[in-house]
């Protein structure tokens, strides 16, 4: 579900990855409940858009806010 992402952010890695296909360009999600995930997605901006577009809770992150989204605090 779109609420259980916590984080998002743009990487650069050269090491492989079984979720992230054969690109050194890649997304990591953190969620709430399981593993943290690495994707490669062909369009990865546009993948961060569709995302922060359906999981509102996501917000630029202050140490890195042109490449990293984290959940906004509760309460």
């Amino acid at each position: 579900p779109w609420e259980e992402i916590e984080a998002l952010d743009l990487r650069t890695s050269l090491v492989s990855s079984i979720t992230a296909g054969w690109t050194f360009q890649r997304v990591g999600i953190v969620r709430r409940r399981g593993f943290p995930l690495e994707v490669g997605p062909a369009d990865r901006l546009g993948f961060v858009v569709e995302v922060l577009a359906r999981a509102p809770q996501l917000l630029p992150d202050p140490k890195d806010p042109r490449r990293s989204w984290v959940a906004a605090r509760r309460g």
